[in-house]
């Protein structure tokens, strides 16, 4: 039994001869009369056969060791941690706003946050992530353990889905010059919220090509997405709170993608039927995805022209090589 760290297998001989030299011998328990234990829930349980440091070859070894984790809490605790959580945090949040506008120097400058066009462009941010990272995280266990596929197999149909996303990158300054970025980031929107929905549709049919094939749009509009998010956030602000806004929006990102993890999840098994929970999870992501595609006209530039030296006034910033000042859509 695996008790302290000088605890060891006695098949290993350079620590039989360890334990020898220090005159405990008689202490050796041999492997042939004893197999390896590991003490869980006030009783002895039996390593899997199988087994190489502990990690089984097939879950059904492991399911046969019954070593399984303590009983989850009940729903009614589980809530409480939530709302313990979700009281923190608002908590939190009010202290930051409350030192950031108590400080002569604040770690956000005002700048940034008071132009209407880069809260609404961070806003997107965030709904893209909670629904794009938030669906993933579920696709991956209705892959596995709804449909029973291996990790190898679950991650192999990811590709069509994540190799487009590179395309749809390299395809984003070109089109944003074309059209501009309002332009692309509503299109865009709204072709992935229609996406979620055919990936719902998907999912409930046993042919996983259907599946494969609504994950192509969803790779090649997140691509685009992304890049034109990231332009149209520094270009709403004036040059020397660029990277004041390229980190709030990545920021902004992420909160959205932890959050989405985090809603996905319990909605997943909020049916104790994968499949229906995963139909819930697309739904959810296309009405993220929609909500984000209402801003969009947030985002758009003023039809008035705004006075000089005010932030509105300011040009444009060129986030590619593609992207320059010289060659980006005139706006009003």
């Amino acid at each position: 039994v695996d008790e302290a760290a000088e605890a060891l297998l006695a098949r290993r001989p350079e620590g039989v001869g360890l334990i020898r030299a220090a005159g405990l011998s008689s202490d050796l328990v041999a492997p042939a009369t004893t197999a390896a234990a590991i003490w869980s829930r006030g009783r002895m349980c039996a390593l899997p056969r199988r087994q190489v440091m502990g990690v089984t070859s097939t879950s059904g070894a492991l399911a046969r060791a019954d070593m399984r984790a303590p009983a989850l809490p009940a729903r009614d605790d589980i809530a409480g941690l939530v709302i313990t959580a979700a009281t923190l945090a608002a908590a939190g949040l009010a202290g930051f706003v409350w030192a950031e506008r108590s400080t002569r120097a604040p770690l956000l400058p005002p700048g940034v946050y008071s132009d209407r066009g880069f809260i609404a462009t961070a806003a997107q941010g965030a709904l893209f992530n909670f629904a794009f990272y938030g669906l993933l995280f579920a696709m991956s266990l209705m892959l596995q353990q709804g449909r029973g596929l291996s990790a190898l197999v679950s991650g192999l149909l990811f590709l069509p889905l994540t190799g487009l996303i590179s395309i749809g990158a390299i395809c984003a300054a070109p089109l944003a010059q074309r059209i501009g970025r309002p332009a692309v980031l509503g299109i865009g929107q709204a072709v992935l919220a229609t996406t979620f929905l055919a990936v719902a549709w998907a999912s409930t049919s046993a042919a996983l090509w259907l599946l494969v094939l609504a994950l192509v749009p969803a790779g090649f509009t997140s691509g685009l997405l992304v890049p034109t998010m990231t332009s149209q956030s520094i270009a709403a602000v004036e040059p020397a709170l660029h990277g004041a806004a390229s980190a709030v929006f990545n920021t902004s990102r992420q909160i959205g993608g932890a959050i989405g993890v985090a809603t996905f999840g319990p909605l997943l098994g909020a049916t104790h039927n994968l499949r229906d929970g995963f139909i819930t999870c697309a739904i959810v992501g296309a009405a993220a995805t929609a909500a984000a595609l209402l801003l969009t006209a947030l985002t758009r530039p003023a039809t008035v022209a705004a006075p000089t030296g005010s932030l509105n006034a300011q040009a444009p910033c060129a986030t590619s090589a593609h992207d320059t000042p010289d060659n980006l859509p005139e706006h009003a």
